[in-house]
């Protein structure tokens, strides 16, 4: 298999629109984002980051700030797999240190809003390019 090395960022930087099977209901988001992220107000608009990320990653874009939203998968999984829940403990624990993480608000186990369990960050503390970050 040939990489495309000049093509990567085009590829896995960035936003798109949301894939079909892993759309989120803003009307169901909402009235979370509201009561867990101060001064967020109404979401404008909801996009995919770009990549292979086996947890679906989304950029959440309200009147106040931007967001990222990560869920576990769509489907059956395996108890422990795709555990949002240890990313939120272990983000939360990092923030109050010299590491690098965004702003944690919150983890949600109701799956009545996105289908799956899910975690909301900041995302001030993103670096522009993820790739470049493992290359």
């Amino acid at each position: 298999m040939t990489h495309d090395v000049e093509n990567y960022d085009e590829i896995f930087s960035g936003t798109k629109e949301v894939t079909e099977n892993l759309k989120i209901d803003a009307k169901k988001l909402q009235p979370w984002i509201d009561a867990n992220v101060p001064d967020a107000g109404q979401i404008e608009k909801i996009e995919q980051f770009k990549g292979g990320q086996s947890n679906p990653t989304y950029k959440i874009i309200t009147k106040g700030k931007n967001l990222v939203l990560r869920r576990k998968p769509p489907g059956k999984l395996l108890p422990s797999a795709h555990a949002v829940d240890r990313e939120y403990k272990v983000i939360t624990a990092l923030y109050e240190t010299d590491v690098p993480v965004p702003r944690t608000y919150g983890l949600c186990e109701d799956e009545d809003v996105t289908g799956t369990a899910w975690r909301v960050t900041g995302s001030s503390s993103l670096p522009k390019n993820i790739l470049s970050l493992t290359l």
